[in-house]
């Protein structure tokens, strides 16, 4: 619901809707409206302020939703189970945690990250394939280094390697498994030095750029 007054500054100011992030609000006004509702008050809030995003970081930020369940009775191989259809279905994370419950009991605290629009596919997902009798859902903020690949060549072979940038350089490097193990497969080396040899080919290649 929205007054009149309020719609058509909406409809001639607004560029996008969300939190306000990044802002310090300077004054804030109220107006009343004429007519009676009955379920609210007919009023408008108008907020005025400065963006501080001049301050900010140039991180990415995001909404995860986060469902939670306690389990107690459920083997692990259910577990494991769930675990793996979740990421089948696009999970953006999956974990276990050891906790103790109620009687001395010991269990697991089974997480679910993901997109907030596919939060309730995710609950069913819990519901049905596990004891759980109900989900704890909560949207979390995220702030995300901007990431970058790169391939790199090793004595093993090319490599891919993910950069995470914040403010233009960057601060984190990580091998990526899948093509290390795959060399390590091919090659017969070890797979630990075949991402040691990733890592620090990516480090020389950074320096090289200017940016590690």
């Amino acid at each position: 619901m929205v007054t009149p007054t309020g719609a058509a500054l909406l409809a001639e100011l607004v560029e996008q809707f969300g939190p306000m992030r990044e802002f310090t609000p300077r004054q804030t006004g109220f107006g009343l409206g004429t007519r009676e509702n009955k379920t609210r008050p007919n009023v408008l809030r108008a907020i005025l302020g400065e963006s501080s995003a001049a301050q900010a970081h140039d991180w990415e930020p995001d909404t995860v939703a986060v469902l939670e369940t306690n389990l107690d009775d459920v083997s692990p191989e259910v577990i494991g189970y769930v675990v793996e259809k979740a990421f089948h279905a696009g999970a953006l994370d999956v974990f276990q945690t050891p906790i103790q419950m109620k009687k001395n009991r010991a269990g697991v605290l089974l997480t679910i990250l993901c997109k907030p629009e596919k939060a309730d596919s995710f609950c069913e997902l819990l519901l049905r394939e596990t004891s759980a009798f109900g989900v704890r859902r909560t949207l979390a903020e995220r702030r995300k280094l901007r990431r970058e690949f790169i391939t790199v060549k090793t004595a093993y072979g090319e490599v891919t390697v993910k950069l995470g940038r914040l403010d233009g350089k960057v601060v984190q490097m990580a091998p990526e498994f899948e093509s290390c193990k795959a060399l390590a497969q091919k090659t017969g080396a070890p797979l630990k030095q075949v991402m040691v040899a990733a890592l620090e080919a990516a480090q020389v290649e950074g320096a090289c750029r200017g940016v590690a």
